[in-house]
């Protein structure tokens, strides 16, 4: 994960906020996500300590509890699709091959 997230996504399109009445907006992530990463299956990695696997349905749940330790990196298996989510500023990114 580590090799496939160095620095800002290669090409990523423009920052968008994930927040709304200052709480992370359920709708706006999974778009976000939805935009870049095809398939149910996602890698969700903060660090080597927390990281998992998952499904999109149980996607946000996970998100919420990760971006409470960091940085977020989710990508599909194959890295076809990534998105970075930065928690201190409520935004996120993407990037699709």
């Amino acid at each position: 994960m580590h090799r496939l997230f160095v620095g800002s996504l290669p090409g990523s399109d423009a920052w968008v906020h994930l927040m709304q009445n200052d709480k992370l907006s359920e709708r706006k992530v999974m778009s976000l996500i939805d935009q870049y990463i095809d398939g149910d299956t996602l890698l969700l990695f903060v660090n080597s300590q927390n990281c998992l696997c998952c499904s999109k349905p149980e996607a946000f749940a996970n998100v919420e509890r990760l971006l409470a330790v960091g940085a977020l990196r989710i990508a599909d298996p194959a890295f076809r699709g990534r998105v970075l989510i930065e928690p201190s500023l409520g935004v996120g990114a993407g990037h699709k091959t």
